[in-house]
């Protein structure tokens, strides 16, 4: 599944998420909250709603029951993210103004309104990672090392070839 997804904090708790949603056909969304490392999910509090296809905006709620959620130990702390995806395969879903409120019934996330367009929300993808690669050494290294990292590959290579070609 391809998500979009805000990271939370990793508590415990039921949550209840709110949003507008608007989709011409029945479609089918997940959501979940969910702690994360790097591609593996852990605890998490998950479920599926039918958006039943309808022109105009409509208001719709899902419970998540949370509490398996850790958080990890203190020395190793698991993140955690509120996700949302369309299982529906080659459906589109306009989502507007998505609140999660936990046990306080104070909104956790930030932007769900999108008024910052899509600042806060990332896109998390599950077994299918090629179109999110970059199948470039140079602009990898940039990207996960910085400039220095580039330069310190750079000079290692540059080594290694010296010493291929001049031996030892």
């Amino acid at each position: 599944l391809f998500r979009i997804a805000q990271r939370v904090a990793a508590v415990p708790d039921i949550y209840t998420a709110v949003l507008d949603v608007r989709a011409t056909r029945k479609i089918e969304l997940r959501l979940e909250v969910c702690e994360q490392h790097l591609l593996y999910s852990g605890a998490c509090g998950f479920g599926s709603l039918v958006v039943p296809g309808n022109p105009g905006w409509q208001r719709v709620s899902l419970v998540l029951d949370a509490r398996e959620i850790t958080g990890g130990p203190w020395y190793a702390p698991r993140l955690a993210f509120f996700a949302m995806s369309v299982v529906s395969s080659g459906q589109a879903l306009d989502i507007d103004q998505v609140t999660l409120l936990g046990h306080s019934g104070q909104d956790i996330l930030k932007n769900g309104n999108f008024s910052n367009g899509t600042g806060r929300w990332i896109p998390i993808s599950e077994m299918y990672h090629l179109p999110w690669h970059i199948e470039n050494l140079a602009l990898d290294l940039i990207f996960g090392q910085g400039i220095v990292g580039l330069v310190l590959f750079g000079i290692l290579l540059l080594a290694a070839l010296g010493r291929l070609v001049f031996g030892s």
